[in-house]
């Protein structure tokens, strides 16, 4: 009788659980998307957002240990692209036609920006457009490392306007040289500390006076701006952070009726 009791109890338990995950299955109702459709919708929507990552031609990495986080970047302004606001604009004409009509999908794309925005550390890198005219590396930091080199030759060389060093505050080491191998530092200083608080700027001349490079320090962004010059930039920023390191290409897309709010592109 024991033994029945147990064999009948344990059936019923089994089958209950049974209408417990078919009633859960049904939640997916007619006319919401399937888990194979939403599955499809996420790899559209990362292919969408690593097709604008590469329009952007800048490579990032990040490391940590138990008390910082350092992201890298690998990138060069302005622009290779000979009209960068109509490629994305063609892209985006290419991804809500053809590249909808192949994979039989529904593709509204809302809207991008060129940059790169982490959420964890709360970090940005980001352009004034997708011109690439300027970038701005946006938030706390405890370290910036910058690295350029330029495609012309510097006339006098000097870094003029008002740099400040400091004896404390946010540590920036310069590497910067022009087409011939000639260092720029400004107050002769290639690295030191300066007062995040306390605007700190200098521009560097280029020989033929119409180019100049220019870097801007002030609260939370240091912005590297070349004018009329072409320039490699590898940046390198610290920033007290202990945790998972995520970031996502802002851009914001609809997919068969799933909204996409930003794409992930890191996670480490």
């Amino acid at each position: 009788m024991k033994k029945g009791f147990a064999f009948t109890l344990l059936f019923v338990l089994i089958a209950s659980l049974l209408v417990f995950m078919a009633a859960d299955a049904l939640k997916w109702k007619t006319g919401e998307p399937s888990f194979r459709g939403v599955s499809k919708s996420a790899d559209i929507a990362d292919d969408v957002a690593q097709d604008f990552f590469t329009l952007m031609n800048v490579s990032v990495g990040a490391s940590r240990n138990a008390t910082h986080a350092t992201l890298s970047f690998g990138d060069s302004l302005p622009s290779r692209l000979a009209a960068p606001e109509d490629a994305v604009t063609s892209y985006v004409q290419f991804i809500e036609g053809e590249y909808a009509n192949a994979t039989n999908a529904n593709i509204s794309v809302l809207g991008t920006s060129p940059a790169i925005r982490f959420s964890a550390p709360d970090f940005s890198y980001e352009y004034g457009s997708w011109s690439k005219g300027s970038v701005s590396l946006v938030g706390e930091a405890d370290a910036y490392f910058i690295t350029a080199r330029l495609d012309k030759e510097c006339g006098a060389c000097q870094a003029e306007g008002a740099w400040n060093w400091t004896d404390g505050g946010t540590f920036v080491m310069l590497d910067i040289q022009d087409s011939q191998g000639t260092a720029v530092a400004p107050g002769d200083k290639s690295s030191g500390y300066i007062n995040p608080q306390q605007y700190n700027y200098f521009e560097v001349m280029l020989a033929d006076n119409s180019s100049s490079f220019q870097l801007s320090a002030f609260g939370n962004e240091l912005a590297i701006a070349p004018a009329n010059v072409k320039a490699t930039i590898n940046s390198k920023v610290s920033i007290r952070h202990a945790g998972e390191i995520r970031a996502a290409m802002p851009v914001d897309l609809i997919v068969d009726g799933t909204e996409f709010n930003g794409v992930p592109l890191l996670e480490k």
